[in-house]
């Protein structure tokens, strides 16, 4: 187990779930960036060729409003001066340059070219048309100038009617470049969308197989221990095979694994003591022998049989949980939960048939309760209420853990929402006894199912045979010489409390027992 703990972190389930969620994020992404990057190029091509059909429209209407002008100028060249025109003149250069700028087609850039030219030729002539109106407001009587300005005048007629004549050519040759611009858009945005689609479909496939993976790394290995653990508790443990380890490369079920291996190995060492000593004490009495050494190792050896049957009960129902989890698909959750049942297994191993101190038993008691809370959520309420000045105390491992597992099972585990547990410790210094109560306010009991109850806790059939509060008595009759005592309250559909009273004196200190 040591050995497991110091690999690398990369073979935890943990670690894998992590690579996938980052992998799939970057992924998204990736996708996201891609979208966007098409989206803003499509837009680019459409916003060029609007501005185009903007450019050539503002290129015509200002060429129309310039033509007027020059018509104007030449009807009345003292009432209208030529700056504004040649402020046009700039303007539908300008756009002259804009538009040339543009590469739809060679005929659409020779067709710019020539109005270019022509837009060259008819500002000469206005030039011209200008020097020759100036003259003639100088001498109006002069036919001559006057039959050369109307000459001019009517040639840039001429020159507007060709280039006014090209509009309609050039902007059919636009909207056929917008419509295959359109139509280029589509088949890329269409084979986007199918590249697109498939993506995220090889994604999902990828992801809902290692998910499922991932899952049954976690889910099968929790089944056989599960399955193991039943066929314990229903008594066939000679039958039973040790497991092998189901993924060497998940730390945490190794863990979980090894421990239980290892629980059931040290089960079948102590059955086998148990005959022995058995075989002893039958040949001890025929020779009515007395040794009370011999007596006290029976003694010990039957407790650590009590505490081993109480154990795979534990691993069981905790296993059964843990199970539940990973079905719902909390990956996250049943991670934390192994990890959290592994140092459970550790405490039960490590203090088998010994003695802990009620402090050390409330902690793991604690960790107990945080996986019944993931389990139930607010569901059941548990609360504490603790005496700490008798807290150094010894007694038999897991004693504290059934009872509230009894708590849960038969007081308020069917319970939708306002299940309460309490947990409380008081120091009575007139008896000199700790007392320990687990009380919940489940379906209680009636006063002949309290006496009944009362009675199986003497029974020893029952004692051997039962997992539950005939157990945790027998146990501690055996740790405190027969001077434990064990009481049960209950009020039918209200409240039931067990109370365990211990024999303790504070002066004790930490002397350790069993």
């Amino acid at each position: 187990m040591a050995y497991l703990l110091k690999n690398s972190e990369k073979h935890t389930t943990k670690y894998r779930l992590t690579q996938y969620f980052l992998t799939s994020l970057s992924l998204g992404i990736l996708f996201t960036l891609c979208t966007l990057y098409f989206h803003f190029a499509t837009a680019k091509q459409y916003d060029i060729t609007i501005e185009q059909s903007i450019c050539l429209n503002q290129f015509y209407s200002t060429l129309d409003e310039l033509n007027m002008d020059i018509g104007l100028y030449w009807q009345d060249s003292r009432s209208m001066g030529s700056g504004e025109i040649l402020k046009k003149f700039d303007e539908i250069d300008e756009l002259v340059e804009k538009l040339q700028n543009r590469r739809i087609s060679p005929n659409y850039a020779r067709d710019i070219h020539d109005i270019k030219e022509m837009m060259k030729s008819y500002k000469s002539l206005f030039s011209s048309l200008s020097i020759q109106l100036n003259a003639l407001n100088q001498d109006r009587f002069n036919t001559s100038l006057l039959s050369e300005v109307n000459e001019i005048y009517f040639e840039m007629e001429e020159i507007f009617e060709i280039l006014y004549s090209d509009f309609k050519n050039l902007h059919l040759t636009m909207l056929e470049n917008a419509k295959q611009i359109q139509s280029d858009l589509y088949k890329k945005t269409f084979a986007y969308t199918i590249l697109l689609a498939l993506s995220i479909l090889l994604l999902v496939v990828t992801g809902i197989r290692r998910s499922k993976r991932l899952t049954n790394q976690i889910v099968h290995p929790i089944q056989k221990l599960t399955q193991s653990a039943e066929m314990i508790l229903d008594g066939k443990i000679e039958e039973f095979e040790r497991i092998p380890a189901l993924d060497r490369e998940n730390n945490e079920i190794m863990i979980l694994v090894n421990a239980f291996n290892t629980m059931i190995e040290q089960m079948r060492s102590y059955i086998k003591e148990i005959e022995e000593n058995a075989s002893a004490k039958v040949s001890l009495h025929e020779k009515e022998l007395e040794n009370l050494k011999i007596s006290n190792l029976l003694k010990s050896s039957e407790l650590k049989v009590l505490q081993m049957q109480i154990n795979p009960h534990f691993l069981f129902n905790t296993l059964n949980m843990i199970a539940q989890t990973a079905y719902l698909g909390d990956s996250d959750t049943t991670v934390f939960l192994l990890g959290k049942t592994a140092e459970l297994l550790r405490y039960s191993l490590d203090f088998m048939g010994r003695s802990v101190t009620l402090a050390r038993e409330l902690t793991m008691l604690g960790d107990y309760i945080y996986l019944q809370e993931q389990r139930f959520g607010e569901r059941i309420e548990f609360e504490f209420e603790l005496d700490e000045r008798f807290h150094q105390m010894h007694i038999p491992c897991l004693i504290l853990q059934p009872l509230v597992e009894n708590a849960i099972t038969h007081g308020v585990g069917s319970y939708t929402e306002n299940g309460k547990i309490q947990i409380k410790t008081v120091y009575d210094e007139e008896q000199k006894c700790g007392i320990i109560s687990i009380g919940d306010n489940g379906l209680g009991m009636s006063p002949k199912r309290v006496e009944q109850l009362q009675q199986e806790l003497h029974c020893q059939k029952i004692q051997r045979e039962k997992i539950g509060l005939a157990n945790v008595y027998m146990r501690l009759q055996i740790f405190y010489d027969q001077k434990a005592k064990m009481e049960i309250f209950s009020i039918p559909v209200e409240w039931t409390e067990i109370r365990l009273i211990l024999p303790y004196t504070l002066d004790d200190g930490n002397r350790e027992r069993g």
